[in-house]
């Protein structure tokens, strides 16, 4: 009994380690349901809804994040951008190796890089990814001596 209680101890920890990482695949599939189906699906992984608001005259935003249980800190955000011609989805996180599993993934489907440039409005490193389906673009944002890792993905 207590084995057991240990081993489901140790893969609760380390399950929940994994809740602020979204995959490519998952973005594909979240980019194709509504507010509703999304929260759901956020929720169960530990995330929490933030905000709907207007990101610009064009697009209403709808933000979720995924804080910290020890420390409170945001780790990562998503956001769905409605627009009346296109809807975008965008994940940020200020993790390295998801960063860097999501960029495997866009290798994987066989992306064709088709820009990439310093972007001086946010002073950041834009890449953007053609597929069959989808444009993936990524920036990497200087932050506070680390950096931010945002992924976007949108209909092509």
């Amino acid at each position: 009994m207590k084995r057991i209680f240990l081993f489901l101890l140790f893969i609760s920890i380390h399950g929940s380690g994994y809740s602020q990482s979204l995959t490519l695949d998952e973005l594909i599939s979240l980019r194709q349901k509504d507010v509703g189906d999304i929260t759901e699906y956020l929720i169960k992984k530990g995330w929490v809804y933030e905000t709907s608001e207007s990101k610009t005259s064009s697009f209403q935003g709808t933000d979720w994040k995924y804080k910290s249980k020890s420390s409170g800190k945001t780790l990562a955000r998503l956001t769905l951008f409605e627009g009346s011609n296109e809807v975008f989805i965008t994940y940020q996180t200020g993790e390295l190796k998801y960063y860097n599993i999501l960029s495997s993934r866009i290798k994987e489907f066989k992306m064709k890089k088709v820009r990439s440039e310093h972007y001086d409005q946010n002073n950041s490193i834009l890449t953007d990814y053609e597929g069959a389906k989808y444009i993936v673009s990524t920036e990497i944002i200087p932050d506070n001596g680390g950096n931010v890792y945002m992924v976007s993905l949108r209909l092509k």
